[in-house]
Order: C-alpha cells, then sequence, then structure tokens
C-alpha cells in the first residue's frame, strides 16, 4: 500500500510540473512564424510590466502593433497557456502571436 500510495504521489506531483513539456520542437522556424501570423489576430511586441506571482497571468504594454487592433502604450492582461507554448516567465519586451479572448490576451497552440 505505501508503494502504491508513493507512485501515485509522484505521478501527481510530475503531472502539475509545467516543466515536463513533452512537444516536439519546431523543426522549421521560419515556417512556422509565418503560419502563426497568417493564423492569429494580434502580432505585436509588447513590455512585459508584471507577472502574477503564480506565473498564470502578467500585465503588458503594448509597443509596436504589426497585425491587429491594439492601440501602443495600451495594457492589456495576458493569460499563460498550460501547454507547451513559451511560457511568459520573465519582464521585459517580447514578440506575441495571438488574440484577445474574454479581455485577456492568450497565445494559440503552437504551429509545428
Amino acid at each position: 500500500m505505501k508503494y502504491f500510495i508513493f507512485i501515485l504521489t509522484f505521478f501527481i506531483w510530475f503531472s502539475e510540473s509545467r516543466e515536463n513539456c513533452t512537444c516536439a520542437p519546431v523543426g522549421n522556424w521560419k515556417g512556422a512564424t509565418e503560419a502563426e501570423f497568417r493564423n492569429v489576430e494580434l502580432v505585436f511586441t509588447g513590455d512585459v510590466q508584471r507577472i502574477e506571482e503564480s506565473g498564470s497571468e502578467y500585465e503588458i504594454v503594448v509597443c509596436e502593433v504589426f497585425k491587429g487592433n491594439l492601440k501602443e502604450g495600451q495594457r492589456i492582461s495576458g493569460i499563460n497557456p498550460a501547454s507547451c507554448n513559451p511560457i511568459v516567465d520573465q519582464k521585459g519586451q517580447w514578440l506575441f502571436f495571438g488574440k484577445m479572448d474574454q479581455g485577456n490576451f492568450t497565445q494559440p497552440m503552437r504551429i509545428n
């Protein structure tokens, strides 16, 4: 019984870790970037100002818009995906591909 509880605890602990991503790496970055640009509604650079302690949400100030109807200087909230997409985990400038969903910026599933 102790062995069963140990194994169960082990699997629960690892299943909740974001660092255990099993997505395959993108083989063709140029093609993936072009496909993402075509298939998303927003492409912009933004300055990540704040990241929630839980790491699930962050705040962005829009710097430059390449696609979509955002305005420079606009503040928006973002939500980190629970998948293999890039996780916003540092403050600073980022290039974002995605859409607005219920008032929050979200990233699409990764395109390989």
